[in-house]
């Protein structure tokens, strides 16, 4: 007899047994968590829309397009062009390509070897599309807070440079790049900017003094910004964000088998999720950003909580630490307890030496609490 679908779900969920859950509130290592509910509910009603075809889906590309202009908005941009993308990684990729494509032609430099200026603190995604696009990546050093070094971006510029990038929020420290100071020289030497403000970006604008980071610059071209981070739409959803449409010219692909050479394509992949596009849509129109602060405001909070309880326990925090991601060196004591949080069930990052914690939006003051009475136990 054929096994019903429910004994089917069940088996599955065996097979998944070895899986942790965002649910079980222990899951401090990943900027991604679970989706906000109602954005699941409008995900699974969506789930037939392929944005990638736009001549069956043309309300879904409305729909894109639409989200564009309210992020646009928000990162203070009034000419914003742009896709939603598979997630941060992509974002990083089409944003360094057409880059890559505009300033080699703008500068004339065909058969040239391009370079483009990256921290040292860069996401993987970065190194990816360097070796994907065929240019040298030439790295910056820090400073003492994980801040890409201004000084030693200047220096490093040579004719052959097309791009600089900007952290607004690196994966390890949560520090942020001077982007503003980064705008001034791209603009000075006519060089792409491109910041990655995967995570970054919907957390910096509510934070006490908050750093220039976005469209706001002259100098930034391009921004990368996810949707299943803090904004909590469902998994696979980022966003490429570009200044104006003309500067992407210069990767866009036609797609003769849709509808002749009408249909263009500037992002890598073809067939992509509408559900993801639609949900982040609600999150952003009906949702707000009044309910963004509210949520990016309490994660901030139980991040500071956190960072004050574990100072109590000789964890030094490293950097300004400003965001909800954050490094520390633990205390000499709790340095071989790092396994056994992770038989406990609890999930935090190790970085060479460090430890390191993401405080997101669905994580309460509870769950803390109970981190840091297992981390008491053990010490």
């Amino acid at each position: 007899m054929k096994p019903s679908t429910e004994d089917i779900i069940s088996k599955i969920k065996q097979d998944l047994a070895d899986d942790c859950s965002y649910y079980s509130g222990r899951i401090f290592s990943s900027m991604s968590t679970f989706p906000d509910i109602d954005s699941k509910d409008i995900f699974i009603e969506f789930l037939e829309k392929n944005a990638g075809d736009p001549t069956i889906f043309s309300g879904t590309r409305k729909i894109e397009h639409e989200v564009i202009n309210i992020l646009g908005n928000f990162f203070h941009n009034n000419t914003p062009y742009g896709n939603s993308v598979s997630g941060g990684s992509e974002a990083n990729i089409v944003g360094l390509w057409a880059a890559r494509n505009y300033m080699r032609k703008r500068k004339k430099l065909n058969n040239k070897p391009l370079n483009i200026l990256v921290p040292e603190t860069r996401h993987t995604s970065i190194d990816k599309a360097i070796d994907l696009l065929d240019v040298k990546a030439i790295i910056i050093p820090t400073n003492e807070d994980f801040e890409i070094n201004i000084d030693q971006v200047e220096e490093k510029i040579d004719e052959n440079t097309i791009s600089i990038v900007g952290v607004a929020g690196n994966t390890v420290y949560g520090a942020i790049d001077n982007i503003e100071k980064l705008s001034e020289i791209a603009l000075n030497n006519d060089i792409w900017l491109h910041v990655d403000a995967a995570f970054g970006g919907f957390v910096i604008p509510f934070i006490e003094n908050a750093p220039k980071f976005d469209f706001i610059l002259q100098g930034v071209k391009s921004l990368a910004v996810d949707g299943h981070k803090m904004l909590t739409s469902p998994i696979p959803n980022g966003n490429i964000i570009f200044k104006s449409r003309a500067i992407t010219d210069n990767i866009i692909h036609h797609l003769p088998y849709f509808s002749g050479e009408k249909t263009e394509s500037r992002t890598l992949v073809g067939t992509k999720s509408g559900a993801s596009i639609i949900a982040e849509y609600y999150l952003l129109k009906w949702k707000g950003e009044d309910w963004l602060k509210e949520k990016v405001t309490t994660a901030l909070q139980n991040a500071s909580y956190l960072k004050n309880e574990l100072s109590k326990r000789d964890f030094t925090i490293l950097g300004k630490a400003k965001l909800n991601v954050f490094a520390v060196i633990p205390p000499e004591k709790m340095i071989n307890h790092f396994t056994d949080l992770h038989k406990k069930g609890w999930r935090i990052s190790r970085y060479r030496k460090l430890w390191r914690f993401v405080v997101m939006p669905t994580l309460e003051k509870e769950n803390i609490d109970e981190l840091l009475n297992t981390i008491d136990s053990l010490g």
